[in-house]
């Protein structure tokens, strides 16, 4: 499949990580028995400022910082999720346990993505000259109102109606709030290791608040977390 490289609409690319990032993340997780962890932080406060922050949380945050920076500026960022994988990706497999599947993540809260291989696919309508990257609404539009399905989404981008972008490698994507996007398949014979960077952030809600609605949504439209 051909993935378009001019950035559509709705998202942007706000850093480009050198690979020592993605290194140190990896070197700060080593002696973990989970290879995901997750933080989080608020009102533009690093760990650095937090004694009760571990030494891993407090590299990764470090390393992370320039994405944080960039939303606290442009966005006002008052809250801040983390997340780092460091898990090894198999063959024909994906990273993340919501696989090839197709979805967008919390209203209202915007999302980096970064990884050093396999980056996000994300989907975009293409409009005349104009690049749109699409969320429910404008997928419902397509399928005559109803919610879309996988194989819906499927069967427009293999009919063209829907397109496939991803960002470079070590690019910080980032995704407006209800961006359609899903993870990027090992096509390999040989496993992967990848570290993929995520950041969420929202200037309004708590991530208790929006949590709960992701909840619900995933009960009522069982939807993949």
């Amino acid at each position: 499949m051909a993935v378009e490289t001019q950035i559509p609409q709705g998202l942007d690319v706000v850093h480009t990580f050198e690979q020592d990032a993605f290194d140190a993340v990896r070197e700060s997780m080593a002696g973990l028995r989970d290879p995901c962890l997750s933080f989080r932080m608020r009102n533009g406060s690093f760990p650095e400022e937090y004694s009760f922050f571990r030494a891993t949380e407090r590299r990764i945050a470090a390393e992370v910082e320039p994405i944080m920076h960039s939303a606290d500026e442009t966005l006002g960022a008052r809250r801040h999720y983390v997340l780092a994988d460091t898990t090894d990706v198999e063959p024909a497999g994906t990273q993340r346990a919501v696989g090839t599947r197709w979805h967008a993540d919390t209203p209202l809260v915007y999302l980096d993505l970064a990884s050093d291989i396999l980056p996000t696919r994300v989907l975009y309508r293409q409009q005349g000259d104009l690049k749109r990257a699409v969320g429910e609404r404008a997928l419902r539009r397509m399928v005559g109102g109803r919610r879309p399905k996988q194989e819906d989404i499927q069967q427009m981008i293999a009919d063209r109606d829907l397109f496939v972008f991803s960002a470079k490698p070590r690019e910080a994507l980032r995704l407006a709030p209800g961006i359609f996007h899903a993870s990027s398949v090992n096509e390999t014979d040989e496993t992967v290791k990848r570290v993929l960077i995520q950041h969420a952030f929202s200037g309004y809600f708590s991530f208790r608040m929006t949590g709960a609605v992701r909840r619900v949504r995933s009960l009522v439209y069982d939807e993949a977390a």
